[in-house]
This record gives C-alpha cells, sequence and structure tokens, in this order.
C-alpha cells in the first residue's frame, strides 16, 4: 500500500527502495504469487521511469512467476505493461500482440477491470495505426465495460479518447 501511495506522490527514490524491499521479503517466503505481483509493480514502475531495456529484460520472468502462481490477472496486466512499454516506444504493431493475449486472458477468466482496460489500450495503439473504424469500436467497447463496473477514472480516459478522436473528424470535415 505504501508503494502505491509513494506512487502518487512521485516519489521515485522511496518507491524503488520498497519495491526492492518487498522482492527480498517475498523470495524470502519463497511464495511465487507475491513475488509476481512484486515483478509486475516493478514493470510497471520501469514503465513510469521510461526504463524499457529493464522491462524487456524481466517481462519473461515475470510471466513465469505469474503462470507458476497461476495467477492469470496478474500474467495478463504484465502483457498489459509489456504491450504499454512497446507503444510508448513507438512500436504500435509490436505493442498489439502483447495486448491482445491481455485482452484474450481476461475475457476467458472474466477479469472486467483488465478487460476494459486491455480495449482502451488495444484502441490507442490502433489509433497509432491509423485503423480509425477498429480504434473507435474498442474505445466504445472500453467505455461500455468501465461504465458497467463503475470504473469512473477508465470511463473519463475512454471519453476523453474519443472527444479528441472526433474533434480531429470534425477539423478535418
Amino acid at each position: 500500500a505504501r508503494e502505491k501511495v509513494l506512487v502518487t506522490q512521485g516519489d521515485r527514490e522511496s518507491r524503488e527502495a520498497d519495491l526492492a524491499e518487498l522482492k527480498e521479503i517475498a523470495e524470502a517466503l519463497n511464495d511465487v504469487g507475491k513475488q509476481s505481483q512484486i515483478a509486475l509493480r516493478h514493470m510497471i514502475y520501469y514503465l513510469d521511469v521510461s526504463d524499457f531495456s529493464t522491462i524487456e529484460e524481466t517481462v519473461d520472468e515475470a510471466l513465469q512467476l505469474a503462470k507458476a502462481a497461476g495467477d492469470v490477472e496478474c500474467e495478463a496486466d504484465i502483457y498489459q505493461q509489456w504491450g504499454m512499454s512497446l507503444w510508448v516506444q513507438g512500436k504500435p504493431e509490436t505493442a498489439r500482440l502483447p495486448l491482445e493475449h491481455a485482452l484474450s486472458l481476461a475475457r476467458d477468466s472474466q477479469l472486467h477491470q483488465v478487460e476494459a482496460d486491455s480495449l482502451r489500450n488495444l484502441g490507442t495503439v490502433h489509433s497509432y495505426l491509423l485503423d480509425g473504424v477498429r480504434y473507435t469500436a474498442l474505445w466504445k467497447q472500453a467505455l461500455d465495460k468501465y461504465r458497467r463496473i463503475g470504473d469512473r477514472r477508465g470511463e473519463a480516459s475512454t471519453l476523453n479518447n474519443l472527444g479528441v478522436h472526433y474533434s480531429k473528424l470534425e477539423i478535418n470535415l
């Protein structure tokens, strides 16, 4: 919980120290489930600080831990972080595959939050691929899903994406 507060505060140094300590504790407990969660938190941290090479170095280990723990939600979230890392690096075509895999895992396991996030993120990737029909459909699906699960932040983010899209259409008319 403290690590998540440090995210909000923007205290990267303390956050990194907490993550390192959490990793040591999870390893000492030999708790694969906790190790997979900490690996995911590390990936989120690396994405936040734009340390893309470390994400690439850790993604396989993180996925192995999540699979060993049987934690499908963590596995799907790892694919999400990996996909978003690739997108941020300007590799939308490559980013599509892990995001589609995250969406598939989420749908198969009825992970509604992960499904909504995957739809929104895939929409963003398709917007960079200039596939207007596809990204609009994905964002509308995400919006519906966010509304059904009561995620106002996700709803607002998706409405923003759609608003920007529609304002560009209006400018080009």
